[in-house]
Parts: C-alpha cells; sequence; structure tokens
C-alpha cells in the first residue's frame, strides 16, 4: 500500500513514491497543456534521484529531436524544467513568464519568427494592460532574454538573440520617499495583529533586503551566534550578510524552531509576484499613507520597496559612512548609494568649513 508522495527537494519533476520501506521514483513532464508521469524504478534496485533527474532530462532531449523548430513557449518550458528546484528565484521567474509571456502573442511564435518589433509590441502590451512600472519591464525582457541564450545553448535555436538587439524602455524616477520613525511605529502597530506581516515588516525594515529576498529566507540562512542572515540577492546573483536586533532574533528563532528541514522557508507564505503578503500590505500602505496621491506618483507613495530606502535613509541620518550602506544594500556601484549622502547629518559640513579655512590662511 501507497503511504506517501515525496517531491524532491533538489531535483525538478522528481518524486517518489515510499511503499513498505521502498521507494518507487518517477518524474512528470508536461505534453499539450497536460501533465504526464513515468515510472523510471525502485530504490532497492538502484534507482537514486540523481539518475531520475537524469533520466527526465533525457525525456526532454527526446523531445527536441523530434522537432526542428519550437514555441517560445516550450522553449520556456525546458528551460524552466531543467533548472535546478533549489536554485534561486527560479520559481519566481516561472511565475513571472506564465502570467506576464504565456498568454502572449510571444509565447506562441516560434522562436526562429520573433522579431524586435514582435519583442517592442509585447513591451507596450505589457505596459498597457497591467499598468506595472518600467523597470518591471526591464527584469521580464532579461528572464527571455535568458530563455533564449538556454535555447542558442542547447542547439533549440541557431539564430541570434533577438532580445539582445532590443533597446529596453528607460527606468522611471528613482523612489526616495522613506518612513519617518512615527510612520514606523504606526505601521508596526497595525499590522501586529497579523503576526506574518509583522514579522515581515520587521524583516523589511530592520535587514534594508528586497522583498523576493526576504521571501527567499531559510533556516539555514539564520545564524544566531553572530546574529546575520543571509541574504541571496536575486537582483544581482550574489548573496550578502544582514543583521538583526534581539528584539527580530526572538521572532526568527520563533519560526526557525518550528521548522524541521533547513531549506525550508522562515516565512510560511514563501514566493510570487503576487504572495498574500504583498497584498495585504499594499492595501495597508495605501490606507496608511497614500490617501489622495495618484497611482503613477512613484517619488511620493509608499509601497513595500520603500522599507529598503527607510532602512538606508536612518542609516545615513545617523551618520553611517556611504561605503557601509553600499555594503549592507549590497550595490554593485556606489553611485546607486549616493543618494543617501544627502541625508548625512553635516551633509559635507565639515568638508566645506575646512575649505573656508584654508581660503582665509592663505
Amino acid at each position: 500500500m501507497i503511504t506517501k508522495i515525496t517531491k524532491s527537494k533538489k531535483y525538478s519533476n522528481v518524486y517518489y513514491h515510499t511503499l513498505k520501506g521502498d521507494k518507487k521514483y518517477f518524474f512528470r513532464y508536461s505534453k499539450d497543456g497536460k501533465y504526464y508521469r513515468k515510472i523510471v524504478g525502485l530504490e532497492s534496485n538502484g534507482i537514486t534521484e540523481k539518475f531520475c533527474y537524469e533520466q527526465f532530462l533525457s525525456n526532454l532531449v527526446e523531445k527536441k529531436e523530434k522537432r526542428k523548430n519550437f514555441t517560445f513557449n516550450e522553449i520556456a518550458e525546458f528551460y524552466f524544467q531543467s533548472r535546478p528546484i533549489y536554485a534561486t528565484s527560479v520559481k519566481y521567474y516561472h511565475q513571472i513568464y506564465l502570467s506576464r509571456v504565456s498568454h502572449s502573442h510571444l509565447g506562441n511564435m516560434y522562436i526562429s519568427d520573433i522579431t524586435k518589433t514582435h519583442i517592442q509590441e509585447w513591451q507596450k502590451m505589457i505596459l498597457r494592460k497591467h499598468k506595472i512600472s518600467k523597470s518591471s519591464i526591464n527584469l521580464y525582457t532579461k528572464v527571455l532574454s535568458a530563455i533564449a541564450n538556454y535555447a542558442i545553448k542547447n542547439d533549440y535555436h541557431t539564430g541570434k538573440n533577438i532580445f539582445l538587439l532590443c533597446k529596453l524602455p528607460k527606468s522611471e524616477v528613482i523612489r526616495e520617499r522613506f518612513l519617518t520613525k512615527g510612520e514606523i511605529s504606526l505601521l508596526l502597530s497595525t499590522v501586529k495583529p497579523e503576526s506574518t506581516l509583522y514579522f515581515f515588516v520587521l524583516l523589511a525594515l530592520s535587514t534594508g533586503a528586497r522583498v523576493q529576498s526576504i521571501l527567499n529566507i531559510r533556516k539555514k540562512d539564520v545564524n544566531f551566534s553572530q546574529s546575520y542572515v543571509n541574504i541571496r540577492d536575486t537582483k544581482n546573483s550574489s548573496t550578502y550578510k544582514a543583521f538583526f536586533a534581539e528584539e527580530l532574533a526572538n521572532l526568527l528563532k520563533e519560526s526557525c524552531d518550528s521548522l524541521d528541514d533547513p531549506n525550508s522557508y522562515i516565512l510560511k507564505e514563501k514566493t510570487g509576484i503576487n504572495s498574500k503578503i504583498s497584498v495585504k500590505l499594499k492595501k495597508i500602505l495605501d490606507e496608511l499613507f497614500n490617501k489622495n496621491l495618484d497611482r503613477k506618483d512613484s517619488v511620493n507613495r509608499v509601497v513595500i520597496h520603500t522599507f529598503r530606502h527607510t532602512f538606508a535613509s536612518h542609516l545615513a541620518i545617523q551618520g553611517v559612512p556611504i561605503i557601509k550602506i553600499q555594503a549592507l544594500l549590497n550595490h554593485k556601484n556606489i553611485q546607486m548609494t549616493m543618494r543617501y549622502a544627502k541625508l548625512e547629518p553635516d551633509a559635507g559640513k565639515s568638508e566645506a568649513i575646512e575649505l573656508a579655512r584654508g581660503f582665509f590662511a592663505s
């Protein structure tokens, strides 16, 4: 009698049945919009998760060799199924693709037929239909470019990566709004009745990490002895340390103690462009801080990303050197951090005074 079906934590599309102490491995794949599964064998006969995954990849190759041309949706399917399930942000980018590309004209076109004009039409359509930012369009286009690179590397496509030839829309004015200490207190008191929201807001304000990075924090990323969390920066494809105070340590410990698997996420409502956390917080932020503000007023509106600016702005106000703020935000370029320099206590006061003294001494 089958007692349990388990999904591999290391290899995508790999599963196994638990039967009388033995494991029967199989993998799932999709074809023509339907899902199928293929039995590989028993663990007692030498079958492992890795071997099952290799058989899954072979299945993809067999599908590929039967055809000479593929739609972009088919290439994307191969791309996401071949990514390790534990890779940072794979699920996030997959959801972006499913919600923004798969049902568009691009998704149903053969990759060899896609032109620069088709891509620009898709970009305009996404901007108009979903009313998202131009920076989001940049991110989506980069995802498509990665899929195209995969197609070329794996001989699904013999042409050029047309997405690299498209001039991406320029990003809009950078948000500079940050919360005052009074506004932070108001927000925390509002979300405190909902433990998950309260935990998320404290993490965001304490670490300055981006939304997806916070949602990707796992139990194994938390180091209590040195009071830091390893943050995976999906934007820069890197990892850095964020530090936490004793007040947050108690909540982190409570969350970690409830998890047996070190790979489990400390926030239960994990991942997604429109995760429950994001949806609930957006409504609260609008009610508290965005009344009578135009939806396009990106300078003054408070959004979840405002927490990151709040973290950096208060560091600058307290006199933390810009170079240290750069490290804490994991900015690759110091120019990205320089916008906070004007918030420093003396804002160049000491240097100006020293310069003036030099004039009088000469």
